[in-house]
């Protein structure tokens, strides 16, 4: 992908610490990547520095056909109408979440997909873990979200029906059950598939170098946030590949609403709580 070209709209944790180095994986020159921020700066990423423009230079001319956008959610409707204002052509990733219905009915004739790199990290995981008719996944404080939803998406496939109920969160999918205990911490938690803890993936020197390196604690819940970059990799390949899966604005759209049940324990204790305190 060395002659590829593409547009970078913001700069914060997630360009540099997972999407520039992904980038640089796949190919992609340090000079063909250009980046726009609210303000001019230079970002030092793994041995190389990127100059950041403003975005308000934002022209024919800095507007490639292939867009990442990593931005605040509530900017992301005002720049996707810039974007495409500019280069009606642009084919866009964005960043999660994505909650506004607003966008997902403005953009659905556009060329878009959802940066969810969680929905791919199956790819790696499940290889030596052949899943069964009705499988079990239970992820024990290791699930974020609409991340979570995404990953038990990809190994269960489409979750039917689910509660959230003392603490754990149960879905019920196409291929299985899922359970989710307690509030997510990576670093305490682990991931487990038909009761056995799904093993830390073989990866080669490039794939080591890209998720920082290994250590003696590597686990997949431990590291889930670095080997998310593995799945970050095989989503803009098959972005620009035009081919293998991808992520729709709905479907990004329905797993945020799905990831709002995960919670529902622990926002109704907290609101018990507070009002118990509030009566004192």
């Amino acid at each position: 992908m060395t002659n590829k070209k593409l547009t970078i709209i913001g700069s914060g944790r997630r360009v540099q610490q997972d999407l520039i180095p992904v980038l640089v994986y796949l190919g992609f020159l340090p000079k063909n990547i250009s980046i726009y921020s609210n303000k001019e700066k230079s970002i030092f990423v793994r041995d190389t520095v990127y100059k950041v423009s403003s975005i308000e230079s934002l022209n024919k001319k800095s507007i490639e056909d292939f867009v990442y956008v990593a931005i605040p959610s509530e900017s992301l409707f005002e720049t996707l109408k810039t974007i495409f204002t500019i280069n009606p052509k642009a084919r866009v990733i964005l960043d999660t979440p994505i909650f506004s219905s607003e966008i997902v009915k403005s953009f659905a004739n556009k060329n878009i997909c959802v940066a969810e790199d969680a929905a791919y990290l199956s790819d790696y995981l499940i290889k030596g873990n052949k899943l069964c008719h009705y499988n079990i996944l239970f992820m024990d404080r290791s699930a974020y979200l609409y991340h979570g939803i995404a990953f038990i998406e990809s190994i269960l496939d489409e979750i039917i029906f689910h509660f959230s109920l003392f603490g754990f969160y149960f879905a019920f999918c196409r291929q299985g059950i899922a359970i989710i205990r307690g509030a997510n911490n990576y670093e305490r938690g682990n991931i487990y598939l038909n009761f056995k803890s799904i093993p830390f993936p073989n990866l080669n020197k490039s794939e080591i170098n890209l998720i920082g390196g290994l250590s003696n604690y590597d686990t997949v819940s431990y590291r889930f946030l670095d080997i998310k970059r593995l799945g970050l990799k095989l989503l803009i390949r098959n972005f620009i590949q035009d081919s293998g899966k991808l992520i729709s604005l709905e479907t990004a759209k329905n797993q945020f609403r799905k990831s709002k049940m995960i919670n529902v324990y622990f926002n109704t204790l907290k609101t018990i709580i507070k009002g118990k305190s509030n009566n004192f």
